[in-house]
């Protein structure tokens, strides 16, 4: 695999070449990743890596350690693996952005349920709702009793109300609870 890499900037106010570190990730269709940071210190420069198979995605800026602007063109299913295999936060959450509303990977938003931040479980559960219309109600009734934040339990709640699955005593209890 080889990677070619160009500085471009304005060169009336940058005449010399930036010298810095640039990190990326190759990730596998299995999952595997091989993560590298190499020096930039020419205007382009081509980065060749011995590997003995093609990667299905290749993440760059990995560590956020440039201010800087990456055009990519991802399918959905390169998008579902940088959710499933980047350790990045940001990128994770630009994956699953992309990916709203993508029918056949009802199992990315089903993760994205389960994700430790709100804003996460809320774009998996809003996308599973549009995809599916059919989440359990006994998974809803979990998020709508357990889920640590309000917007996700309100949000459970409104699915079960508007699905008719919501009794008078299940909003009583929410209301005092919150």
């Amino acid at each position: 695999v080889t990677i070619h890499l160009e500085q471009v900037q304005d060169s009336e106010y940058h005449r010399q070449v930036f010298k810095f570190p640039f990190s990326f990730r190759l990730i596998f269709e299995d999952g595997q990743t091989i993560d590298k940071t190499v020096w930039m210190d020419r205007s382009r420069q081509d980065f060749t890596l011995s590997i003995d198979r093609k990667p299905a995605v290749i993440l760059f800026n990995t560590q956020n350690q440039l201010l800087c602007e990456i055009d990519t063109d991802f399918t959905a299913d390169q998008w579902a693996l940088i959710y499933q295999y980047s350790d990045d936060v940001t990128a994770q959450y630009q994956a699953l952005t992309s990916l709203a509303v993508t029918s056949g990977l009802e199992y990315v938003f089903e993760d994205a349920r389960q994700h430790e931040l709100w804003q996460f479980r809320s774009i998996g559960l809003s996308n599973l709702i549009s995809l599916t219309d059919n989440i359990a109600e006994s998974s809803l009734k979990k998020m709508d009793e357990e889920d640590r934040h309000p917007l996700i339990r309100a949000r459970a709640m409104r699915i079960l109300a508007r699905s008719g699955k919501l009794n008078e005593s299940l909003v009583v209890s929410r209301l005092q609870q919150d």
